[in-house]
């Protein structure tokens, strides 16, 4: 819960440090994605040890990088959460629609 102007300001600055993180995180992992698809291909075309140990390598190091996506992701919905007041309950109030031609004719 914000409990001043200074805690706000606080939470943005660590939301855009955040973010700048899981945007850093998103390109590592397409990058590694794209990598070893890469890796898998050529293991397929050239089945070795050398070849499944890169395979093998990459796919750690995307899955890594999926962690490390997903953790910063969930720390910036976190601070949305944070920044976000409380939502009010408003009542309803029931309106009637009138028809514009029948509203002519009284």
């Amino acid at each position: 819960m914000i409990t001043s102007e200074r805690d706000e300001v606080y939470l943005r600055q660590v939301k855009s440090t955040w973010q700048s993180r899981q945007d850093f995180a998103g390109a590592m992992t397409f990058v590694l994605g794209g990598l070893t698809l890469g890796s898998f291909l050529l293991f397929l075309y050239a089945p070795a040890h050398h070849t499944a140990g890169l395979m093998v390598t990459l796919l750690g190091l995307l899955v890594v990088a999926c962690v490390r996506l997903v953790s910063a992701a969930a720390k910036v919905v976190e601070i949305n959460r944070l920044l976000k007041p409380v939502r009010v309950h408003a009542e309803i109030i029931e309106a009637e629609i009138i028809d514009e031609r029948r509203h002519r004719q009284f």
